[in-house]
């Protein structure tokens, strides 16, 4: 089964490019992202503070081992 899936990450970092090269090491071995989305979540978390969420294609937990 090819499911869409996402995980979401508060990462600290001093621009958005920034913070989604730190999130997309999440990313599961052989998987490529669909979307990302980075929110300056600095008011509410601190300086430097970025919400990623990384959407991704394939079975999850294939790829992981």
């Amino acid at each position: 089964m090819d499911d869409e899936h996402h995980y979401e990450s508060l990462v600290s970092a001093r621009t958005r490019e920034e913070a989604i090269d730190i999130a997309t090491e999440a990313l599961p071995r052989g998987k490529s992202a669909t979307r990302i989305e980075a929110v300056d979540v600095a008011d509410r978390e601190g300086p430097d503070s970025w919400l990623v969420t990384v959407w991704f294609r394939g079975p999850y937990g294939r790829g992981l081992e």
